[in-house]
């Protein structure tokens, strides 16, 4: 009897579930993503609202759209301070939320930008017909995973003269040369997947900064 009577509570639990996450996708500097957030609802909510914080300095909200599950829904959206977005989620007719995309998130990618960055999610509300609260059961975060080195990509660097902070980058060599010199105020970043050469008519004026740095993750997949 004891066995039977768990096996007839086990599928209210299963069916219970109300969770939000937020997906992870990778992309490249420079470009623009897409980042979905799905939601998984037990039949009773209705509406709900949660805070999305990310890093304004490498990524760009460009849109919102809404998911499957959004039929008799609207979306609205308020920038709370800059890398922190409100979104609401409502029906005008207290229409049941589905399961499946909740909706999806439109970013670009600072050019320079590179690693994952995080998309966290936070002050979850979750409300039924009755304006009541429902726990949710399960929270995910996510982000985006920058690899590669976008579409700052660069081979050579020559007939240049740099007095300001410039970074360049190379997916694979970078060359910098002839005629490539750096400022009294100038600090210069060269960066590639494998190497980078130097030709002799290279020149660092006193006070000047030059820095060389490999990073394996420019490398095209």
């Amino acid at each position: 009897m004891l066995v039977l009577a768990w096996s007839l509570l086990l599928p209210s639990l299963v069916s219970a579930e109300r969770s939000l996450v937020v997906g992870t996708v990778q992309s490249s500097p420079g470009s623009s993503t897409t980042v979905p957030v799905t939601f998984t609802n037990d039949g009773t909510v209705v509406g709900l609202q949660f805070d999305l914080s990310y890093d304004p300095a490498v990524l760009s909200l460009t849109g919102i759209s809404g998911g499957g599950v959004v039929v008799d829904h609207i979306i609205e959206s308020n920038v709370v301070i800059a890398g922190q977005l409100r979104i609401v989620v409502h029906s005008p007719t207290n229409a049941s939320l589905g399961s499946g995309t909740l909706l999806s998130l439109g970013f670009d990618i600072d050019t320079l930008a590179s690693g994952f960055t995080p998309l966290d999610r936070s002050l979850v509300v979750l409300g039924d017909q009755a304006a009541v609260f429902k726990p949710p059961t399960s929270l995910q975060s996510g982000g985006v995973d920058i690899v590669g080195c976008g579409s700052q990509n660069v081979d050579r660097i020559d007939n240049l003269s740099v007095g300001g902070t410039e970074v360049f980058e190379a997916c694979v060599t970078l060359t910098a040369g002839p005629n490539f010199s750096v400022e009294s105020t100038g600090h210069v970043t060269l960066r590639a997947g494998r190497e980078v050469m130097l030709e002799n008519t290279v020149q660092v004026l006193d006070g000047g900064v030059l820095i060389i740095q490999i990073d394996p993750g420019l490398l095209p997949p």
